[in-house]
């Protein structure tokens, strides 16, 4: 890969990341006119749901065949799972500690846990090993995490 190809694949990526702060406070206030948070996530899950299938509609993309889907290592099926904690998580979390908080907590964490992915090669990625320098960007994300709480 090119480096202009990564610069531009890690700006979509910044920009991608300006969304889940809008989409947690979204959320949070879906729960706030549904009067519980898990009908937020509910609702919010249902209505993505109702996207991704009229994608594929418009796209064109066939559904899965469901006896692929059921041949699938049942451990694959936790993302959805992660999804609804992080969803719902926000949902609580963003109206308490504020979306910056939340969100730069959010990405140390993040982080953290992809140092330890990608130095074990977790499910198959390349590894790369952890070194100073991204022991580094991890005590400054969450040094940035620090300061982002601290400032009022």
């Amino acid at each position: 890969m090119t480096n202009t190809t990564t610069y531009l694949l890690v700006t979509l990526s910044l920009v991608l990341g300006c969304f889940f702060p809008i989409q947690g406070v979204i959320n949070a206030q879906l729960a706030r006119w549904l009067n519980h948070p898990l009908q937020g996530a509910l609702v919010s899950f249902a209505f993505g749901t109702c996207m991704l299938i009229l994608a594929n509609l418009l796209l064109r993309i066939p559904p899965p065949e469901w006896t692929t889907v059921v041949q699938v290592p049942k451990y694959l099926w936790v993302g959805g799972i992660f999804g609804v904690i992080f969803i719902t998580a926000s949902i609580f979390l963003i109206p308490v500690l504020g979306a910056a908080t939340f969100l730069s907590s959010v990405v140390a964490g993040q982080l953290i846990g992809s140092v330890f992915i990608d130095h074990i090669g977790f499910l198959g990625l390349a590894t790369r090993p952890i070194d100073r320098w991204r022991i580094l960007g991890v005590i400054l994300i969450v040094l940035g995490v620090y300061f982002i709480r601290k400032v009022r």
